[in-house]
């Protein structure tokens, strides 16, 4: 009997033992859990090379292993140690998910991406090795954009290489669409209407693009970009589509391109190889049968860059200029070197919270003297401290107006250079954009004396009367004094009783009270309107106008006129 108590009794406690087990084990899950979970970081679709401002797609899949939920665990995606995202992972038990992290590369070399879940270690993990997944990338530098090895270089006319940002390309685009300055035309090939296209509607999809234009003695003309970013032919392709354009899929160099036919004679083909996505516009003039297509299964060699490099260090200002062509707290969009009318030029485009600027130097092809320099100033001419510019309000296209912008071209002439900066700024900062870029020219300055600028503008004054002439003499553009002499071409005397001159507003009659004779000057003097109306702009004349209040014969008469006086900054 006693035995059977006993053995009862560890029964018992065996029993008790096993439940007080499992009951900790329940309650263990609840008040000290352990998780299971495992990550694994793959890179999508990856191809054969990763290059420079490509966008690369990773996969993190997250699994609960375990048997407890999981609420709210952090998971951190690093790159080259460097916290790039953090998740927030909610599982239930014997779930998974995935996450997609986009990152696009600005620089080349080996990058290392890790994922790792609780990296702060604040959750009891079964497995920590599991928790985390490294992945090694190398990304690739493009191949350097030798653009002159796509186009013939042989009896170039003219050309422009350049580099573009972004930002440089919308700019240019701009530039192109309101003004025709060829100089900024090179940079969409000649503006045309489907390569425009093409970079209008990818733009944000180019992180900087390198590129030529050139053009030969037949008229024929070749443009070339190297487009680097997330930008590809199946973009261009939608874009080129969308003008109903014949389309033909062709090989150049073993790579698979696309050439379309722009016109009879125009033709363009887009392909991708070493990093770039690259795009030929070329137009033969002529009907002949050469393309985008032939001239690009053909290599060249690069004897422009080659002259470029030569004119660079034969005419060291054309770099010295261009890095100096910006203002301080500016940025750099683009840049280029051009050979146009048989000399070499270079140009450097910036842009701040003002606008955007162009500095352009130009080697002159024939050295001047102030007796071969005889170019008027067809705008606002300023001289001073051996500084003498001129600067001239460029105009629109036709059909071009209604932007809030417009764009000034200060420029100063030497013996063998001009330098221009090319201000694109609202309308209402004109002037203070032209003292800007005297500045920035005179902070550069060539060790030459700058020629000096005849202004295309003379000071006069006339009526509506021809038999009462109006002769200048003298105008303070300070005191805004007006000096002339008027001359009765009548056959009797002429009394002269008030007269005004003004922009706007109140006429300011002044007494005159004085007598002309017929065939004899009068001096006389009078104040014009000191109150301007509104903002004068860049203007290299102001116009006032002129009433006269007169008695001849006995009548008294009025005759109006017009007085143009020359603004000399």
């Amino acid at each position: 009997m006693k035995e059977s108590r006993s053995t009862d009794f560890i029964v018992y406690a065996v029993i008790a033992v096993v439940i007080a087990v499992a009951v900790w084990a329940y309650a263990s899950q609840y008040i000290n859990p352990q998780y299971g979970i495992s990550v694994s970081l793959t890179a999508q679709n990856q191809s054969p090379a990763t290059y420079v401002y490509q966008n690369r797609t990773f996969i993190v899949t997250v699994n609960n292993t375990g048997r407890s939920t999981i609420s709210d665990m952090p998971l951190v995606f690093y790159v080259d140690n460097y916290t790039y995202a953090t998740y927030q992972a909610s599982l239930p038990p014997g779930k998974g998910t995935a996450i997609r992290v986009l990152y696009n590369f600005s620089e080349g070399g080996n990058f290392t991406f890790e994922a790792i879940a609780d990296p702060a270690r604040l959750f009891s993990l079964q497995d920590r090795q599991s928790a985390q997944s490294t992945l090694d990338m190398h990304v690739t530098a493009p191949a350097a954009p030798n653009v002159y090895s796509a186009i013939p270089n042989e009896n170039i006319s003219t050309t422009e290489s350049f580099t573009l940002s972004q930002a440089g390309i919308d700019t240019m685009l701009f530039m192109v669409s309101k003004f025709n300055l060829s100089i900024f035309n090179y940079f969409t090939g000649g503006g045309n209407r489907v390569v425009v296209a093409v970079l209008g509607d990818l733009a944000q999809e180019i992180s900087t693009m390198n590129g030529a234009y050139a053009s030969y003695p037949d008229s024929a003309s070749a443009y070339v970009v190297w487009m680097a970013g997330t930008i590809n032919p199946r973009n261009i392709n939608e874009v080129v589509s969308s003008f109903n354009l014949p389309e033909t899929q062709i090989t150049v160099n073993g790579t698979p391109a696309t050439y379309a036919r722009l016109s009879n004679s125009n033709s363009l083909c887009f392909f991708y190889s070493s990093g770039w996505t690259q795009m030929m516009q070329y137009d033969n003039a002529t009907s002949s049968p050469r393309t985008c297509a032939s001239v690009l299964s053909r290599d060249y060699a690069p004897s422009q860059s080659n002259a470029f490099v030569s004119a660079l260090k034969a005419y060291p200002p054309l770099k010295a200029y261009q890095l100096k062509f910006q203002y301080q707290n500016s940025t750099t969009i683009g840049a280029s070197y051009i050979y146009q009318d048989s000399t070499y030029g270079s140009l450097a485009a910036s842009q701040d919270k003002f606008g955007f600027f162009f500095g352009v130097t130009r080697r002159n092809p024939v050295a001047l003297t102030p007796a071969t320099f005889t170019s008027p100033c067809a705008g606002l001419p300023y001289a001073a401290n051996n500084l003498d510019v001129c600067s001239s309000y460029v105009f629109q296209r036709v059909g071009g107006v209604g932007s809030p912008f417009a764009l000034v071209n200060t420029t100063e002439v030497t013996a063998n250079y001009t330098l221009s900066v090319y201000s694109l700024v609202n309308t209402s900062l004109l002037i203070p954009a032209s003292s800007s870029a005297e500045a920035l020219i005179a902070s550069i300055h060539a060790n030459e004396t700058p020629l000096a600028w005849a202004s295309a503008f003379k000071n006069s004054c006339a009526f509506a009367n021809s038999s009462i002439g109006c002769s200048f003499t003298s105008f303070n553009s300070t005191s805004l004094r007006l000096g002339a002499n008027i001359t009765d071409s009548l056959p009797n005397k002429l009394r002269l009783n008030r007269m005004a001159c003004y922009l706007g507003g109140a006429i300011n009659n002044q007494t005159l009270n004085a007598t002309a004779q017929p065939g004899v000057p009068l001096p006389i003097a009078v104040s014009c309107e000191k109150e301007i109306i509104g903002n004068l702009g860049l203007s290299a004349q102001t116009s006032y106008t002129l009433v006269l209040n007169y008695t001849y014969n006995g009548q008294v008469r009025t005759v109006s006129g017009m007085l143009n006086t020359t603004n000399f900054g």
